[in-house]
């Protein structure tokens, strides 16, 4: 590596520094597509805790779909509440996370099958957050939809609290 680096700083003009360039992001890249052979150079275990984060943060992993045809108001709320605040939940992560790269940005090529599909779900934000059918548009702003989750989760609140009093 120190050598490819070498290579670019004593380059004699600006299209062999180019080139010693392009031959060290290419050498970079391909180590970088062997990190998991690597001991302690990837942490494979973190992005298997973020998928699973993810997957428990579904909405049809909710616990009140069971009780969804008894046509209790403080059921549906309580539906209603888990599935919001778990969006609400995805859209706050969201909005943390960098922009991802496109398609044809060097870098994706060199990830696996897995971070490749991630990256691609990534690009599109508003439905992770949303499905279509709740009207979100085309890579709608997080933070819009994040501001629209805390009202509805507002409103939930109030009326869950209101179903509880009234037993």
């Amino acid at each position: 590596m120190a050598e490819l680096f070498r290579r670019i700083d004593e380059a004699p003009s600006k299209e062999d520094r180019a080139d010693a360039e392009a031959r060290t992001v290419e050498t970079i890249l391909r180590i970088w597509s062997h990190r998991t052979a690597l001991p302690r150079g990837y942490p494979p275990a973190l992005r298997e805790d973020a998928l699973k984060v993810l997957s428990d943060l579904r909405p049809s992993n909710n616990p009140f779909d069971l009780f969804r045809r008894s046509g209790n108001v403080w059921d549906a709320a309580a539906k209603r509440l888990f599935d919001t605040l778990n969006r609400l939940t995805i859209a706050l992560l969201v909005i943390r996370l960098p922009d991802p790269p496109n398609e044809d940005h060097p870098v994706v090529a060199h990830l696996d099958p897995d971070e490749q599909r991630i990256i691609a779900a990534l690009r599109d934000r508003s439905a992770l957050i949303r499905p279509r059918s709740d009207g979100a548009s085309d890579n709608e702003d997080p933070r819009d939809i994040a501001i629209g989750l805390t009202d509805d989760l507002m409103e939930t609140i109030v009326q869950l609290k209101s179903a509880l009093e009234s037993r």
